[in-house]
């Protein structure tokens, strides 16, 4: 539907000589009407398609199925047999008067009643049609489809295929033009690779378990570490990040409430002293804490061990995995609330990943309630429709592993395929 809209708009501003008619067929309009965003998709079709090339067929089994702006946009009705001939908009008489034995009688205007052709099933039938498609020459071009798996180096690939043409990457990619990409998420449904970009510090990552949360924070954690001035605090309830992360890269870990607000507070000390300082060399704020049982020696189950303070000039990526395991009556996270708007300027980003469970209530959190406010994206995977919209626009709905609706400030809507390692 998407495709078909943006070929009408293409062709509204000059259709080009032997541009093919296309013809959208919906077998079942009633299934697809509870989706307001298809709705308008169809009316779109429905209303400019016509003028442009771009033909709308659609079956349905009540008139009632169809909303009234959908209705007055179809130019032609052919009316079989109702289940009650009342419901008939075409001409009620004749259509009490279909025989229920003869499929394809219809009713095609007042008092004119039709029989409608039907297909053979014989191969020679469909060979006559093929030899006649075939004449043209002329083949729609495939509708682009998103892959059910997306790996991290595959990605990589495609940014380098698009960045190759500057044409296509400026097209493609606007938002690479504003500035340095800070980490690639994946393929949009145009097949171009999608990233976040500097002023998108921040992220929200919402689904059910086994959506590919941790995945994509796998894939952030592998760009982030890419960079030689590179930091991670760990909030790890699972552990199952930690493995991701060297040990001299780690500035700090935690796997329970209390450790995590221990580390927060460090961190955002960390954050004072820079705002301070305005992130001058020599005035760094100490050590972070490193809490809970120590990553790299199984062996020691509750200390709190001093990582050593990160450099005054080192971007510190705080990641947050089950963020619900760890949230108590009070967030723990509730220090870093007023260095968010500041994030880039403090060589600091936040990424939360959460359960779907409770998600609208948890937006009221004053840190995730804040990263929203600022206009930082939000990756909303599978979960449950019930949550209702926690962007405009944009709510939860059951979706592959690994596919999420992105959710940006003034822009519609994305569906993207997320890279995994």
């Amino acid at each position: 539907m998407r495709e078909l809209v943006r070929e009408i708009d293409r062709r509204s501003s000059g259709r080009l000589p032997g541009a093919p008619e296309l013809v959208l067929l919906l077998d079942g309009y009633a299934t697809l009407k509870a989706d307001d965003r298809l709705h308008d998709q169809i009316l779109a079709i429905a209303a400019r398609g016509v003028d442009a090339g771009v033909h709308l067929v659609l079956t349905t089994s009540r008139w009632h199925d169809l909303r009234p702006a959908l209705q007055t946009a179809l130019h032609a009705r052919l009316e079989l047999r109702l289940g009650d001939p009342i419901d008939s908009v075409v001409d009620r008489r004749l259509a009490t008067h279909l025989p229920p034995d003869t499929p394809g009688r219809a009713v095609v205007g007042t008092g004119r009643l039709a029989q409608l052709a039907r297909p053979g099933d014989g191969l020679d039938e469909q060979h006559a049609y093929r030899v006649i498609a075939d004449r043209h020459g002329r083949r729609a071009a495939p509708i682009p489809l998103l892959p059910r798996d997306l790996r991290l180096d595959a990605l990589t690939r495609a940014v380098e295929a698009s960045a190759s043409s500057p044409k296509t990457a400026s097209e493609a990619m606007p938002e690479a033009t504003s500035g340095e990409i800070r980490w690639w998420i994946g393929l949009d449904e145009d097949l171009v690779p999608v990233g976040l970009g500097p002023d998108e510090p921040h992220l929200l990552v919402i689904g059910d378990r086994r959506s590919g949360r941790t995945s994509l924070l796998r894939s952030l954690l592998r760009q982030h570490l890419a960079r030689p001035d590179a930091v991670v605090a760990l909030v790890d309830p699972r552990r199952t990040l930690i493995d991701e992360v060297p040990a001299d890269r780690l500035a700090a870990y935690a796997t329970n409430s209390s450790d995590a607000h221990e580390l927060v507070l460090s961190l955002a000390s960390e954050l004072d002293a820079r705002s301070d300082a305005g992130r001058n060399p020599g005035r760094s704020g100490g050590p972070i804490t490193v809490a809970g049982p120590s990553p790299h020696d199984p062996a020691r189950v509750a200390s709190s061990v001093p990582g050593g303070p990160p450099p005054a000039d080192s971007h510190i990526l705080l990641v947050v995995d089950d963020a619900e395991l760890v949230t108590a009556a009070l967030s723990p996270f509730a220090p870093l609330e007023p260095h968010l708007a500041r994030a880039e300027e403090l060589g600091f980003s936040l990424v939360v990943a959460r359960h779907s469970g409770g998600a609208a209530r948890a937006l009221y959190d004053p840190v995730l309630g804040r990263i929203k406010e600022l206009g930082c994206p939000g990756l909303l995977l599978s979960g449950d429709p019930d949550e209702g919209p926690l962007w405009p626009s944009a709510a939860l709905r059951p979706l592959p592993p690994g596919r999420a609706v992105l959710a940006r400030r003034g822009r519609s809507p994305a569906l993207v395929q997320l890279a995994r390692p």
